[in-house]
């Protein structure tokens, strides 16, 4: 129950750092391929930590989707196998193979739970101990990188599809800057400072929240639906 509760300890600090990290490694990459520093936008441990939690959450949820489709295929796969399996023996042997089943499964119910205690004991040595945290470390490395590429992977699209636009969509946002007004895409806002890609002049910029406005419209799915309702 001690060795429990401290491994219990551990994942309590090591999920949240986990989670901020990946996310503060997702704004690193909508960062630095353009120059811009990260720490001069001012974001804080609360908000990269929430929006952390709710990114993982998508991908959680997105992976244990596709694990349990395949999980659910699998197992379809299996008792097709073992239905032709069975119509394909011989009708005089049905009875034998039954039996092999049978010792088959007596076999894994013995020997199971004798695995899982072979396994307990491993991870309580000190090999053990260290396998399972190099484990962990290479997973957290791993996932880390997997949001950093990410990030440098939506801002490049963003930005490839921005330099190959020619035409002048009104649905941006606009920033006030020296009494101009300069037609933005936002990339990443903190609590000091924004920085998003000036449209016109193909220039990175930072400027102040206040600053930005954006033009009254609705998402054209709700644009559709309302114009169809009031015909």
């Amino acid at each position: 129950m001690e060795n429990f509760l401290k491994r219990l300890s551990f994942f309590l600090i090591y999920l949240p750092a986990l989670i901020f990290a990946c996310q503060f490694a997702y704004f690193s990459g909508l960062c630095e391929p353009l120059e811009v520093q990260i720490a001069s936008l001012g974001l804080n441990y609360s908000e990269v930590s929430l929006l952390g939690y709710l990114n993982t959450s998508v991908l959680f949820l997105e992976t244990f989707n596709k694990i349990a489709w395949a999980v659910i295929i699998l197992i379809l796969f299996l008792v097709i196998a073992l239905i032709f399996h069975i119509f394909a023996i011989h009708p005089s042997e049905r009875k034998n193979e039954s039996y092999r089943l049978e010792a088959i499964f007596y076999q894994l119910k013995f020997n199971v739970p004798q695995w899982l205690f072979s396994i307990s004991r491993f991870f309580n040595t000190f090999l053990g101990l260290l396998l399972t945290y190099s484990i962990i470390f290479i997973f957290t490395i791993f996932l880390i990188m997997h949001y950093y590429n990410k990030g440098k992977k939506d801002l490049l699209s963003e930005y490839k599809q921005i330099s190959e636009s020619t035409e002048c969509s009104y649905r941006e946002g606009y920033v006030s800057l020296n009494n101009n007004l300069l037609r933005t895409q936002p990339i990443l806002c903190g609590n000091q400072k924004c920085y998003g890609i000036d449209l016109d002049n193909h220039m990175v910029i930072t400027y102040l929240p206040e600053n930005y406005s954006k033009p009254l419209f609705l998402r054209e799915s709700i644009e559709n639906k309302m114009l169809n309702e009031h015909k």
